[in-house]
């Protein structure tokens, strides 16, 4: 027996007509076909336009690159949208990579950054790193896919 969050009506499981939102999560729920339209619209649920499966907004995150919006879904791995993967995305958006080496005392971090600019690769260093004992941060663009060495 499934019963609509939204509406509260209960479904057999022969009869069940409608989604799951959030599926394999803890916060999984079910959505029944008369109420999935609104809650589409008012923006309550969003569909993956690759693998078509539902999630509520506070499960899709936003990160912005180059200039464009991209959101991962939580089941697939690409855009909800334009449902390319991360790479495919940055390609399209022209995101330089930088090779970045953080030298603090006798100990050395590096870091590949995908980026706008150079100002851009620093503030997302700044977020992920503790740049507060670094003595030195040398970094270089990547130029072409041959200079990244698998």
């Amino acid at each position: 027996m499934k019963t609509c969050k939204i509406c509260g009506c209960s479904f057999d499981e022969e009869n069940c007509e409608g989604v799951v939102v959030n599926e394999g999560m803890d916060s999984e729920y079910f959505v029944c076909c008369d109420c999935v339209p609104d809650e589409c619209n008012n923006g309550h649920i969003i569909s993956c336009e690759n693998c078509g499966s539902y999630f509520s907004p506070d499960k899709l995150y936003d990160e912005h690159i180059g200039g464009f919006t991209f959101t991962e879904c939580p089941s697939c791995g690409k855009d909800v949208v334009e449902c390319v993967s991360r790479e495919e995305f940055e390609e399209e958006h022209f995101l330089s990579k930088y090779s970045v080496v953080v030298k603090m005392g006798n100990y050395s971090r590096g870091y590949v950054i995908s980026a706008q600019n150079p100002t851009d690769m620093m503030k997302k260093l700044m977020k992920r790193a503790e740049l507060c004992s670094a003595a030195e941060i040398i970094y270089s663009e990547i130029l072409i896919d041959e200079d990244v060495i698998k």
